[in-house]
C-alpha cells in the first residue's frame, strides 16, 4: 500500500522564505528562499528523516510514498486613500 505524506508550504514574507511542514512528520520542517529549492530539499532530507525516526526499517523492503505539497503565499500591501 502505498503512503502519503502531506506538506503544507507557506511563504514567510516577513523572512522571505517557503517553509514546508508536514502533520504526518513532527519535527520535520525545511526552508529556502526558492520554491523549487525546497522541495529538492524535502526529497533529500525525508529519507533520511523516516530512518532516523523509526518512520522506515533501514533493513526493510523499499516501500513507495506519495508526496503532496499544498502551497499558500500571503502578502500584505497597504493602499492609499485619494
Amino acid at each position: 500500500m502505498q503512503e502519503l505524506i502531506n506538506f503544507n508550504v507557506i511563504w514567510d514574507a516577513e523572512a522571505e522564505v517557503w517553509i514546508a511542514l508536514s502533520p504526518e512528520l513532527p519535527g520535520f520542517g525545511l526552508e529556502s528562499d526558492k520554491f523549487e529549492v525546497l522541495l529538492q530539499k524535502v526529497f533529500l532530507a525525508l529519507p533520511e528523516f523516516l530512518e532516523l525516526n523509526r518512520a522506515v526499517d533501514a533493513s526493510s523492503e523499499k516501500r513507495e510514498l506519495s508526496v503532496k505539497f499544498s502551497a499558500d503565499q500571503l502578502e500584505l500591501f497597504s493602499t492609499v486613500t485619494v
